[in-house]
This record gives structure tokens, C-alpha cells and sequence, in this order.
């Protein structure tokens, strides 16, 4: 699913069918608007995401479709979606076989209003909707590289005077491709950066008020990690203040998970111990103190570890299960979830 301004839309199979539901909040409470049949498609769509297409403020669903053009449905002033019947050639051309992962929507040319961004290997199309109803490339961003594999773009808008600046990430080198605009406004390369690899399945870009002001920013999100571009915010920084050394002889800290454990308002760290399956807590006053351990494992945890081929307990979160308000811990060791409830005071 995807939600954009007031409409969530949906893709779903129901009586062998493919539909596209629209869909408000009203009162707390998800309420159908419409649903439209996907009529004609050889396969089921990927994905829909929301693209204000026509400029109007109200969002527009744009459907991919795998070896098939991606649909744009348009919402009327009623709040009813149709489909925009694109001519055959170039104009569906424009949206042949692209995958959500290939796509973004950037402000390109300053107009307040974001085109889609369709990625391919060589360069990257900045397309919007026309007042005609048409398709138009608004700009095209070529990489220098020839054997280039252009992932995402990303764009920086300049401050005061200075011009915009386009990045585009080469998924096959693993750089950064940093395109200014020349004398004619034309852009083109003028520096690369290495910067390592990411799938990149999702660009989103916005802005922020913190306590530095207003910070624009930009995500690219991966299957496994994400990249975080600020733009108007310091520089972070990573400084030690504290440090933890356990008294408890043969330990190996698999993980640790922070939370209030003995409900005075500051936070106990909780760490769990791989080599003999235990839980240390260590209460903040001032320093870390060690207040509490306790072994997971009543039998040897050295051989049921080796007997399971991992190490436990394995991972850990805080919570309220027991609904008291309290903070529980919540461990998954082997095939159990254990549960260790917070005592009222």
C-alpha cells in the first residue's frame, strides 16, 4: 500500500480479479472510496505509489506493471480515479517495464511541484504530466561513465546564489557522479566519489525543523541499510561518555537492549551474555552498576548452544507486555520467546 495526502491505495486479488482500492481515513476508521479492476494486464502489479501528477493537489496512483506501461489513474475534484489513456509510443514508452525501485519524485526544475524521476542505466528522466494531459521530458541527466549502472538520483538544491547540484549514484562503480550545469544550464559531471554499494529500493526527500532550523534531507533507503543526506545541520559526532566493564568472569556480550527495568525513570542496560547464556542488568546512577545476573539456562548452556548451532540467547527487546505499564524483557532463545514480566513496586 501507499499513502499520500488523504487517499491510501491498495493493490489486492479478489474473485480471480487484480483491483486498485482507494481508500480514506475518516474518524480513526480506514473507509473504501473506490475500487477500480485492473482490466487487461498479463500480470499482477507490482507496486503503487502516490505521484500528484496533474499538479492539483489530490494524489494520483501510478501503477507498475512488469514488461507492461506503468497506469496512472488521476483523481477528479469528486474524489473518483481514472485512467489516463496514454498513446501508444512514446508516450507509454516513457513508462514501459519500470520498477518502483527506479523511480523518485524530485522537485527537477524549481517549480514547487515534484516530476518522476525514472531511472535507467545511461541517465535519468525528469517526466511530469503536461497541461495537455501528455508526458514531457523536463530533463534528462546523462552519467559520463560508459559502462555506468545509475541506481538513484538525488538532487541539491543551491543556497543563496550558488546553482542546484544533481548526484547520481552508479550502483556498478559504487560512486557518487556529481553533475553541475554548465554555461548553457546543460549538466554535466564534474566530480566522483567513491562511496561503497547499496540496493537502493526507495529515494525520499524532505525537509525537517529541528533545533538547527530547517534541514533538508534525503534518504536512500536499501534492503539492508539506508543513506542519510542532511542538508543545513551540523556535522554528527560520535562521543564515548560512559563505559560498562562487567566483573563477571568468561563473558562474551552478545547484544544489549536499554530500557527502564526498575521503573525510576532512568534507563538500565541489559546485556546478554553468548558464552554462558546470561543476563547481566547494570542500573545508572551517576556510572553503570552491576545489579543483577542470571543464567537463561539451568542445564549447560555451552552444549545446548553447540546442539542448536547458534549462540544464546540470540536477541532481546523491552516492552509492555503484561500491560501494567511497566517495561518487560523479551528474549527469543532457541525455538521459545521468554517473557521477563517487571514487578510492581
Amino acid at each position: 500500500p501507499q499513502q499520500a495526502q488523504d487517499s491510501i491505495f491498495l493493490l489486492y486479488r479478489h474473485d480471480k480479479k487484480r483491483w486498485l482500492g482507494s481508500f480514506s481515513v475518516v474518524d480513526a476508521t480506514l473507509e473504501l472510496r473506490q475500487k477500480i479492476e485492473l482490466t487487461g494486464v498479463r500480470s499482477d502489479p507490482t507496486a503503487v505509489v502516490n505521484w500528484d501528477a496533474d499538479r492539483d493537489g489530490q494524489a494520483d496512483a501510478l501503477v507498475f506493471l512488469p514488461r507492461e506501461p506503468a497506469r496512472l489513474y488521476l483523481a477528479s475534484n469528486s474524489g473518483e480515479f481514472e485512467q489516463l489513456e496514454l498513446p501508444v509510443g512514446y508516450q507509454e514508452n516513457l513508462l514501459k517495464d519500470i520498477a518502483v525501485t527506479e523511480v523518485s519524485q524530485i522537485d527537477v526544475d524549481g517549480d514547487g511541484n515534484s516530476e518522476l524521476n525514472i531511472v535507467s542505466d545511461q541517465f535519468v528522466r525528469a517526466v511530469r504530466l503536461n497541461d495537455a494531459g501528455r508526458l514531457e521530458v523536463v530533463e534528462q541527466f546523462n552519467s559520463h561513465a560508459p559502462a555506468a549502472g545509475i541506481g538513484a538520483m538525488i538532487k541539491i538544491d543551491g543556497k543563496d546564489d550558488a546553482a542546484s547540484q544533481v548526484v547520481l549514484y552508479d550502483r556498478k562503480q559504487a560512486t557518487f557522479e556529481i553533475q553541475s550545469p554548465d554555461v548553457q544550464g546543460v549538466f554535466r559531471t564534474v566530480k566522483s566519489h567513491p562511496v561503497g554499494r547499496i540496493a537502493v529500493s526507495a529515494v525520499h526527500a524532505g525537509s525537517r525543523n529541528d533545533v538547527h532550523g530547517q534541514i533538508d534531507e534525503v534518504f536512500l533507503l536499501g534492503r539492508e541499510q539506508f543513506w542519510w543526506f542532511p542538508r543545513g545541520a551540523p556535522n554528527p559526532e560520535i562521543q564515548k561518555t560512559k563505559i560498562f566493564t562487567t566483573e563477571l568472569p568468561d563473558t562474551n556480550f552478545l547484544g544489549f537492549v536499554i530500557g527502564d527495568l526498575n521503573n525510576d525513570g532512568v534507563d538500565d542496560l541489559v546485556n546478554f551474555d553468548a558464552n554462558q547464556s546470561l543476563i547481566e542488568i547494570a542500573s545508572f546512577d551517576g556510572e553503570f552498576e552491576s545489579v543483577m545476573h542470571f543464567r537463561v539456562f539451568e542445564s549447560s548452556p555451552r552444549s545446548q548452544n553447540a546442539t542448536m548451532g547458534r549462540r544464546e540467547p540470540r536477541e532481546a527487546r523491552l516492552g509492555d507486555v503484561t500491560g501494567d505499564g511497566l517495561q518487560d524483557l523479551v528474549q527469543i532463545v532457541h525455538d521459545r520467546i521468554l517473557i521477563y514480566p517487571q514487578l510492581a513496586p
